[in-house]
């Protein structure tokens, strides 16, 4: 089976991995892989869709691609498909990049094409939707089988919840980081600095057992407030991410935003304390889990040796702030 992944402007790179590490943890195998600008193409063993669709955050699309062809020769090729003519759909066009082709004209030509081949078309309830994505020189052709929640996201907006505070995570780029982990139902999820409780609630909304902590009370209790305000239950405790009251080797991943800018506690002391930091994440992981960590600097020289950076990637949050995402696994 071949899948399109529709990815994120602003953020494809990570939506990419976003979809990797949720295909390492829930399978199936990925025979090969390729870009086409914000399109993944992946081919994957089998024909069972991924389990972990509905988790996706940065990835705005899935399709099931029937065909992919030279976009000159897109109506000609979609009378060539194979298309069930019991479907009851219609046909919609998205541009990747710069495209002179009218999305309209075309949705309207290759509907009347399958319209004469049998199809039934609903354009306000259709059973199927029928995706033609322009990217590049090229038509990727496919059933749409999943769409993310934009909807949803917009609903948890930080601005909309009882505790804010500026600099807060957009949902959905919170709940990629989380997905970066790999961590699965029912593990355990723990991020050490909590804040108003971004991560947390999106891992608990995907039925990940999760735990906060942070060191100020008024951020605990604003983050419990929170969670509570999204229907979920999470354990928030008061502590010191130097010093984690938690046993060795327990946490299946751990996701954080480390205070920065205005926000942050550490003038004159940030190497201490993000070392310090560090070095109690090694020791509360489980071996080969991962770790998420946002910084405002490069992590490495505050590494232990058991930890490894696997990739890291950048985020502009204004023009004198840009946030670096290290996804690392302990050995």
């Amino acid at each position: 089976m071949k899948l399109a992944y529709l990815l994120s402007g602003r953020h494809s790179d990570l939506a990419e991995e976003e979809v990797f590490q949720l295909y390492k943890s829930y399978g199936p195998s990925v025979v090969k892989a390729k870009r086409l600008d914000r399109v993944l193409l992946v081919d994957q063993v089998g024909n069972r869709l991924p389990e972990f669709l509905d988790r996706l955050a940065l990835v705005h699309e899935v399709v099931e691609v029937l065909d992919i062809v030279d976009k000159t020769r897109l109506v000609d090729s979609v009378v060539d498909i194979d298309i069930p003519k019991r479907m009851i759909g219609c046909v919609r066009v998205k541009k990747v990049g710069h495209h002179t082709e009218n999305s309209e004209i075309l949705e309207k030509t290759i509907g009347a094409e399958l319209y004469k081949r049998g199809w039934k078309i609903d354009l306000k309830n259709p059973e199927v939707l029928l995706r033609v994505i322009l990217v590049g020189n090229h038509a990727v052709i496919g059933i749409m089988i999943h769409k993310t929640d934009k909807k949803g996201f917009n609903q948890r907006n930080p601005q909309k919840r009882p505790f804010f505070r500026p600099g807060v995570m957009l949902p959905s780029f919170a709940r990629a980081l989380v997905n970066l982990t790999g961590i699965k139902k029912n593990e355990l999820l723990l991020d050490p600095m909590c804040g108003t409780g971004s991560f947390l609630i999106e891992s608990s909304l995907m039925g990940i057992e999760s735990i906060g902590m942070d060191i100020q009370k008024i951020m605990v209790e604003g983050c419990l407030r929170n969670i509570k305000w999204c229907g979920q239950k999470v354990s928030v405790i008061q502590g010191d991410a130097t010093s984690m009251p938690f046993v060795d080797n327990s946490v299946d991943g751990l996701v954080t935003d480390f205070p920065y800018g205005r926000s942050s506690r550490m003038v004159g002391e940030t190497t201490r304390f993000v070392r310090e930091v560090m070095e109690e994440v090694a020791r509360v992981m489980k071996k080969h889990s991962k770790g998420v960590f946002v910084i405002d600097r490069e992590l490495k020289e505050y590494l232990p040796d058991e930890l490894v950076i696997v990739k890291v990637f950048e985020d502009r949050v204004h023009k004198s702030l840009i946030r670096k995402v290290h996804l690392c696994e302990k050995d």
